[in-house]
């Protein structure tokens, strides 16, 4: 019998918190007994912050609960392509679950030097998913080779295939029905938080116009446009999200902790033109927020407050000064 929500939400902050989701934490942490943290722990699993359990072994959690430093692979052919390849496949199941396209932007991103996105969206989302019925490692090796016959590949290959299903192994599982806007959202800010974590480690792009082509400002939080007041503009900006996001994965973060901050931060509102120049020129916040602003503890609308524009929060992100 499932646990109330409240239970499975201290569940899931403690197992998150302490890194170790085992039955044995669990029972410490929230006092309670062995069958109740063993139903957790399944539930837990259910909902995919879990990986599914061996026999005889520890639960584990999903790589993107999972904190660590960035271990730096610029310059690893070998290594790059791996996780290229990997990080295309999964982009591309998470997609096909969701039963949507995907921003060409984002394709190309993930595209290597001289395959075109389009090529890859057919491979991926119309013939390996769609038609065939590929597994995410079982596409990750077909795009491997493909790659390996017309396009940018390694000049070793040897031990390659093994090393991709390796990297797969933690995101394997079957495909669920993703189709809900919410679920679609929340993950569009984990893809969000992956590519800055990628790009840290292998010198990715740090254009800041990236977070709008994973989280477009049609679906992210806002509030309604008024008379003259057609700008829309993000409360904090993207170069913030971006730099905020790099050190965070610099200092040990998960993709989660890193998507779960941006969600509390990627908002839009509508200002006037003239209000925007003042705050971009004028203030030469741009690309920052106020001097004093911490990312951690810092209100959304710091920026705002400061330049004294007025604004209606987005319902769902309050204004969190006091």
């Amino acid at each position: 019998m499932p646990l109330d929500n409240s239970c499975l939400g201290r569940a899931r902050s403690a197992a998150h918190q302490s890194q170790n989701p085992s039955i044995s934490a669990l029972q410490r942490v929230l006092r309670i007994g062995h069958s109740e943290a063993s139903s957790l722990v399944a539930q837990l699993q259910d909902e995919d912050m879990l990986l599914a359990r061996m026999t005889g072994r520890q639960p584990r959690l999903h790589p993107d609960y999972r904190r660590h430093v960035v271990r730096r692979i610029t310059g690893n052919e070998r290594l790059c392509h791996v996780r290229m390849v990997v990080q295309t496949a999964l982009l591309c199941f998470e997609l096909d679950e969701e039963a949507i396209a995907g921003d060409s932007a984002v394709l190309k991103l993930h595209a290597p030097p001289g395959a075109n996105w389009r090529v890859l969206r057919t491979l991926f989302m119309e013939d390996w998913y769609s038609k065939q019925g590929l597994s995410l490692t079982d596409a990750a090796l077909a795009y491997h080779e493909w790659l390996q016959e017309r396009g940018p590949s390694p000049a070793d290959c040897s031990g390659l295939a093994q090393a991709i299903r390796t990297e797969c192994l933690p995101y394997e599982r079957p495909r669920v029905d993703a189709t809900a806007s919410a679920t679609r959202l929340a993950r569009a800010y984990v893809r969000l938080a992956r590519y800055y974590k990628r790009s840290l480690a292998e010198g990715g792009s740090r254009d800041t116009r990236i977070a709008e082509y994973y989280v477009r400002n049609a679906v992210v939080p806002q509030n309604a446009k008024s008379l003259g007041r057609i700008y829309p503009e993000h409360v904090v900006p993207c170069a913030v999200l971006r730099d905020t996001a790099t050190a965070a994965f610099e200092a040990g973060a998960s993709v989660r902790d890193v998507a779960e901050w941006i969600e509390s931060m990627m908002v839009v509102t509508w200002i006037a033109k003239t209000e925007a120049r003042y705050l971009d020129s004028d203030l030469g916040w741009k690309d920052r927020m106020p001097p004093d602003w911490q990312p951690a503890s810092g209100c959304r609308y710091a920026r705002l407050h400061d330049a004294k524009i007025p604004f209606t929060p987005a319902i769902s992100h309050p204004c969190t000064c006091k």
